[in-house]
């Protein structure tokens, strides 16, 4: 974790930077020492990330003394900001303001000791990598934190009973013994104790693949490895020799490239490094005899570095019916099931959730105890039953965690923080970990870019599971296992990286003790009145709130003046809480409002200098709530550290005219995400969000009000715009031909009432990959495509008033998915839409008799042409 600690305390170093808060009593004026101090983070950051990881046991203290340093240096620098900012200037000149200018001092002094700390640390690290070049030759090993054997040469002890994987047996099993005599690589990837070892070891021991090879080599590489030994491990047994390491290497690597005219299989098991393979893929020689190579790995990079063109078989969870037969076998083998403890038998089968690991520990715990309050009890919370007997259980797991780049592990813990069985919205999920502090900035990306990269990264390492993809095919949701997300809690509470404030699985109150040090709190409960005492002292940065918090959610919250994030989405508040305004390092706020009136932000909310994302969302109980509106203040054009601006319902954000403006007014650079109604496109709006990103806009028209003027034209020139979300309501736009920015990727229209003539225009849009017609978006009986939409692959139309649709097939040579909902006027689907090679995807839903009859018939065409892969979806009117 100090990793995360660096980043984050280079990305405050860099807000303070310039300002004049700490320059004369800390930096001694200068901003020299403020570069200097930043330069010295960062090489720290570029350390350990350059670390050789055959060294990480040995440098885990180092780390920590990194972490403890960083953290408490940020949190003296942030006091100070605090106090000099907030606290001071309303104490006057009183004895209580005395004795704060006293403590601050004690900061300063503090703030002074730990910079000449840091000297110390970037003395040790320099000693450190001087260690690393004076080390034995690369080829020799590379080990990293794990302390397990680095190689099992011994045979699988034989074939285990599996369940649910007959098909995935069969798949892999086909593979290894098919005709081609190319060497081939089959890669089996999962998340740990997913069952790939299992898997592998029944093709292995399997009679009709041990007839069909001459050779069988089962080597298991572990965490940590020894590139000598693995290739012993594919030699026939030898006797001790006295050569050095880098001729023994050669020497090795030399037999193993002599022609054995053998067929052999080699079983490569638990890879987890890329590097392993580039050492030894010599070895491997391809003599066209249709040897095989089988890789088990829960890194999908490691598949793609020994072949990046063999098809990976991604391993699946078990469904309900498959966790219980295994679980039932686990416990009785042939024997039936007590018929009492058959039904909370499923119930635990199920909420193990399909990963076979938890099922077969589970089952130990049940074997031990067949009584039915037992059974009763594990039910209730799997994850808790298994952290209370099993360590070995979580020792596998960690296995994944240990081996994480240093820029993930914060990444990984912070899942920990969402409630159990959460789908968690990726747009959210990001934004939290810039607010956090853990992406660490890189070339031109954006932070946001750089975040959606180590999310996918986790993707792939199987720590993380897709659970919606987005209409361009990025992700939307995501999750994780039950037993990883117990982890990440264990793991961060060892850290004092989060903690739940949660009910128990036995119903009672889980009240731990709050460590002195802890940086986030996740408030699962009503109230937190009893914890106010124990934890008032710690340097809280994060309170996320995810139950129907009711009583004291300002008065607690306002306790930490450190906080950076405050998730109160499922706080009902009845106005905004201005004591949060005090908070002046928040970087993310969200909140809920519940009222049947327009509400208003106040303009003190430009006091939160620091703030990255502002959410507001609005319980929405009636029409009438529905309807009122949000209205933000001008100062919203003075905070230029706002990135995402997401209001829910009606927004209201006046831009300051004329006398108004002055040079407290920025220019927005990093504004990303803009919510806004009814706001006006002049050039200077347009040119103070140079770098917007994603607009949603709505115009309604004011009834007491003649229609102003909103610039929309404008809209050409947000060069870096790449989604629009526009939304009309008693305003027609004017059909101009330059509406639309070059950029765009996604394009949302409803309301706009647009001809459809302008289509050409939108099928100029060169990067356009998603477009949706939503209601009354166009008008018009008839749409002939004339122009290509040459990147388009996703196209939903929904509630407009198209008769006639004329197309050819290459004018969407991209197109995916097709969506047509509630087009009741549309007369049919064209027979040319199932002739685009690319389409995956038709749905109609709830149009007419005629569109479906149409889309059955492309159907069948496409079936006679042999064209298996297009899905169609059909929900009839009358369903």
């Amino acid at each position: 974790m100090a990793h995360a600690a660096l980043v984050s305390l280079a990305r405050t170093l860099k807000l303070v930077w310039g300002g004049d808060q700490l320059i004369d009593r800390v930096f001694g004026g200068a901003n020299r020492n403020i570069e200097s101090l930043y330069g010295k983070i960062v090489d720290l950051q570029t350390f350990l990330e350059d670390f050789p990881e055959k060294y990480a046991p040995s440098v885990r203290r180092f780390e920590t003394d990194i972490k403890i340093c960083c953290q408490k240096l940020e949190d003296l620098i942030e006091s100070f900001v605090t106090l000099t900012g907030t606290v001071l200037p309303g104490l006057g000149d009183t004895e209580e303001r005395n004795s704060l200018v006293q403590i601050l001092d004690t900061h300063i002094a503090d703030i002074k000791s730990l910079i000449e700390y840091v000297d110390s640390i970037i003395e040790v690290a320099t000693k450190i990598k001087r260690i690393c070049k004076e080390d034995v030759p690369a080829n020799t090993y590379t080990s990293s934190s794990s302390s397990t054997s680095s190689l099992r040469r011994s045979r699988p002890t034989g074939q285990e009973t599996i369940v649910g994987v007959n098909d995935d047996l069969n798949k892999i099993k086909d593979r290894v013994t098919n005709d081609e005599l190319n060497l081939c690589f089959i890669h089996v990837i999962g998340t740990g104790g997913i069952g790939k070892t299992t898997l592998a070891r029944n093709v292995y021991e399997d009679p009709v693949v041990e007839q069909q090879f001459d050779v069988r080599f089962w080597v298991m590489i572990t965490q940590e490895y020894h590139i000598v030994k693995i290739l012993q491990g594919l030699l026939p047994k030898q006797g001790p020799t006295s050569e050095e390491p880098a001729q023994e290497f050669n020497e090795l690597e030399r037999k193993l490239q002599e022609p054995v005219e053998k067929r052999y299989l080699i079983v490569l098991d638990d890879m987890w490094h890329g590097e392993v393979w580039n050492r030894i893929r010599r070895a491997f020689p391809d003599d066209r005899i249709g040897s095989r190579v089988i890789v088990t790995t829960r890194l999908s990079d490691v598949a793609a570095a020994v072949d990046s063109s063999s098809t990976l078989h991604q391993m699946q969870f078990l469904n309900e019916d498959q966790s219980w037969t295994l679980l039932r076998e686990k416990v009785y083998g042939q024997e039936p099931c007590v018929h009492e403890l058959e039904e909370v038998g499923k119930i635990i089968a199920r909420n193990c959730k399909g990963l076979p690991l938890t099922l077969v520990v589970i089952a130990g715990l049940l074997k031990a105890n067949k009584t039915k309050d037992y059974w009763e009890s594990v039910a209730k919370n799997i994850n808790e039953a298994i952290a209370r007997n099993d360590d070995e259980f979580f020792a596998i797991l960690s296995l994944s965690y240990d081996n994480l780049p240093h820029h993930l592990k914060a990444c990984f813990l912070y899942m920990g923080i969402f409630p159990e069985d959460y789908r968690i919205p990726i747009n959210k999920l990001i934004k939290l970990w810039v607010a956090e502090g853990f992406i660490r900035p890189k070339g031109s990306k954006s932070l946001e870019e750089l975040a959606e990269e180590y999310l996918e990264d986790l993707v792939n390492r199987s720590l993380v599971l897709v659970t919606k993809k987005r209409s361009n095919g990025k992700i939307r949701f995501c999750g994780i296992h039950d037993v990883l997300r117990e982890f990440t809690i264990q793991r961060g509470h060892e850290e004092n990286f989060l903690q739940h404030y949660r009910y128990g699985y036995t119903g009672k109150l889980n009240l731990p003790k709050i460590p002195s040090m802890l940086r986030r709190l996740i408030v699962n409960t009503a109230g937190v009145d009893s914890l106010m005492d124990d934890i008032y002292e710690s340097p809280l940065r994060s309170l996320l709130y995810f139950s129907l918090y009711r009583t004291g959610f300002t008065t607690f919250t306002s306790m930490f003046l450190l906080l950076r994030v405050v998730d109160g989405l499922k706080i009902k508040a009845k106005g905004f809480p201005d004591q949060i305004l005090n908070l002046v390092n928040l970087r993310y706020l969200a909140l809920m409002y519940k009222y049947t009136k327009s509400c208003y932000i106040p303009a003190a909310i430009s006091k939160l200098e620091n703030l990255e994302t502002l959410i507001v969302n609005k319980k929405s109980d009636d029409y009438i709530s529905r309807m009122c509106n949000l209205f933000m203040p001008s100062e919203i054009w003075k905070m230029p550290q706002l990135r995402h601006l997401v209001v829910y319902r009606m927004i209201i954000l006046p831009y300051p005219e004329g006398e108004e403006l002055g040079e407290s007014y920025s220019i927005l650079h990093n504004m990303q995400t803009l919510h806004v109604t009814n706001l006006s496109f002049t050039m200077e709006v347009i040119e103070r969000l140079p770098n917007l990103k994603k607009l949603r806009i709505n115009y309604f028209q004011p009834s007491h009000e003649l229609s102003p003027t909103y610039y929309t034209s404008n809209f050409l020139y947000l060069y870096q715009l790449e989604e629009l979300n526009l939304e009309s309501g008693g305003i027609d736009f004017v059909q101009n031909t330059s509406l639309f920015p070059q950029n765009l990727k996604k394009l949302t229209l409803k309301g706009c009432r647009i001809s459809w003539e302008i289509m050409s225009v939108v099928a100029s849009l060169p990067y356009l990959e998603v477009l949706k017609l939503m209601k009354n978006s166009f008008i018009g009986r008839e749409w002939e495509v004339t122009e290509e939409f040459s990147s388009l692959k996703h196209l939903e139309m929904e509630s407009i008033g198209l008769e006639d649709w004329i197309l050819e097939s290459n004018h969407f040579p991209c197109l995916e998915k097709l969506i047509i909902r509630w087009c009741d006027k549309l007369k049919e689907v064209p027979e040319s839409i199932g002739d685009i090679a690319t389409l995956k995807k038709l749905t109609v839903k709830k149009c007419n008799f005629d569109v479906e009859e149409s889309v059955r018939k492309i159907q069948e065409q496409q079936w006679d042409l042999g064209n298996d892969d297009l899905k169609v979806h059909i929900v009839s009117m009358h369903s």
